[in-house]
């Protein structure tokens, strides 16, 4: 509890005091270097609760629409529906559009709500016609299109050679290779989140820490320079040590914009 007190002692003289730069000089270099990587570590402790605040009332819907992808996933296929796919070109033996709805359980769970389908076929669509379709996958004859940051992006089969044929029974197929791996991503989500909790702090504190070492190299140069131009009795050691300090101010200002969102 004293070293707590302590550490917070300093943490307040070093956005309010400007007398107490001049104490920091007659401390060593890991005086200061443990003070910032405490401060990295609280911040990115404090970051890590928040999100577990976030993401722990999340964690049992994340699980419900695992075990929905893997109970409906295997009913998605469309029964008579086949899709051959000869040198890049696609095209299929059904009426087109042909739409695959995403599963209401996957809406529900996911909270998917800016699309009504899951994939559209179309073989005579376009890129362009992407938006139009309320979809997340459009297929065309030699095309895969899908959104992304910038709007939608496509995957084109033409590098794709010789004859591919997709009916149900290989969609279920592929469907039995994959239900082990879900049943796999459920055990690793929750080992995940212990491993987060418990390393994420120092994994994280450590890399905070060596970004703002790295930074500082850089600043302390342009703060030396200023202190030659104004005559200050100080060297680059010296100013890099007090800029340790000095970060603390930016550093909560900028942990506080982002719990608030700004």
């Amino acid at each position: 509890m004293h070293r707590l007190q302590r550490f917070f002692d300093i943490l307040w003289k070093s956005v309010s005091d400007r007398q107490y730069y001049h104490d920091i000089l007659r401390a060593s270099f890991g005086f200061s270097a443990k003070y910032l990587l405490i401060l990295l570590f609280i911040l990115s402790l404090a970051t890590i609760m928040r999100n577990a605040v976030w993401f722990i009332p999340k964690f049992p819907s994340v699980q419900t629409g695992l075990e929905n992808i893997k109970s409906t996933i295997k009913t998605l296929y469309p029964e008579e529906l086949v899709v051959t796919i000869s040198d890049g070109v696609l095209s299929t033996n059904a009426d087109e559009p042909n739409r695959i709805d995403i599963p209401v359980s996957w809406r529900e769970a996911l909270g998917e709500d800016d699309y009504k389908y899951l994939f559209v076929i179309d073989t005579k669509a376009s890129a362009q016609d992407f938006d139009s379709y309320n979809t997340i996958f459009l297929v065309t004859d030699k095309s895969v299109i899908y959104p992304d940051q910038r709007g939608y992006k496509v995957s084109s089969l033409t590098d794709l050679s010789g004859d591919t044929v997709i009916d149900q029974k290989k969609y279920e197929a592929a469907v039995s290779e994959i239900t082990p791996l879900l049943n796999a991503l459920q055990s690793l989500v929750a080992v995940f989140l212990v491993a987060y909790a418990i390393f994420g702090p120092f994994v994280g504190s450590i890399i905070a820490f060596t970004g703002k070492l790295i930074y500082l190299l850089l600043f302390t140069l342009a703060v030396l320079l200023i202190a030659k131009i104004l005559n200050l009795p100080y060297g680059y050691k010296d100013l890099y040590r007090l800029s340790m300090h000095g970060l603390t101010t930016p550093i909560l200002v900028t942990y506080v914009f982002s719990v608030l969102g700004l």
